[in-house]
């Protein structure tokens, strides 16, 4: 007697777990499929749009000219598109994925609103960001080099001989240097403190390099008169 009712019990408990993960399975695939409907996104940005801008705009976009974006494109383009991709959507080709990834980096906007521009999903545009950023950062060395050796000794004596400390091989530093608010584009140039100001890099090292706003100051008539002369006096 207590063999058969641990069997049935047992059997019951069995039909129960079927119930449950027929039910679990059912719900799963509904979810999915709701999924898979397709979401409404804006198209052509990069065929239509970008394609079409001069090189002037596209840097404001993208922080760089096209030249430039053309350059790391061939460099790093086949990278892109090595990645071993899951049977299933066409991944993006490089142009997209590179455009997509420079935009995120070179503006406060956000992943939704990169998907609905680039016409993708949240995932994709997660992922062609890090695809992008590890490319870039295989190709690093080729371009940020580190004095060695005897070229090292003889960057560290010439800063030595500047600035009186030693064993330093180079130093970077960045300021404002405050404006009046320039008559195209004002919002941009407004900093943390609500100033209007442009920003200034300036490092000394093997190349003792000096780096301001020329573009800007081509552009803007007014500041150019105003201020160029103090600039590039620094």
């Amino acid at each position: 007697m207590f063999y058969w009712t641990a069997m049935m019990t047992v059997t019951m408990r069995h039909h129960r777990l079927q119930e449950k993960t027929k039910t679990a399975m059912q719900m799963y695939m509904a979810s999915r499929g709701k999924s898979m409907v397709p979401i409404p996104r804006i198209k052509g940005y990069v065929d239509e749009v970008v394609s079409k801008y001069d090189s002037e705009t596209f840097k404001s976009h993208f922080r760089m000219y096209p030249e430039t974006f053309e350059f790391l494109l061939s460099l790093i383009g086949k990278t892109l598109m090595e990645t071993p991709y899951k049977p299933g959507r066409k991944p993006l080709d490089a142009k997209h994925q590179l455009l997509l990834a420079f935009w995120m980096m070179a503006t406060p906007d956000t992943y939704r609103s990169v998907c609905e521009k680039f016409g993708v999903g949240r995932a994709t545009a997660l992922r062609c960001v890090r695809r992008v950023s590890l490319a870039l950062h295989s190709i690093a060395p080729k371009f940020i080099q580190w004095p060695k050796g005897e070229r090292a000794a003889e960057v560290m004596a010439d800063y030595e001989s500047h600035s009186a400390f030693p064993k330093v091989i180079g130093c970077i530093d960045g300021t404002h240097i405050k404006i009046d608010a320039p008559k195209f584009d004002s919002d941009s140039y407004i900093n943390r403190k609500g100033t209007h100001s442009v920003q200034v890099q300036w490092g000394f090292g093997e190349s003792k390099f000096l780096k301001y706003p020329h573009e800007f100051i081509k552009k803007q008539n007014n500041f150019k008169n105003h201020y160029s002369t103090s600039i590039n006096s620094l």
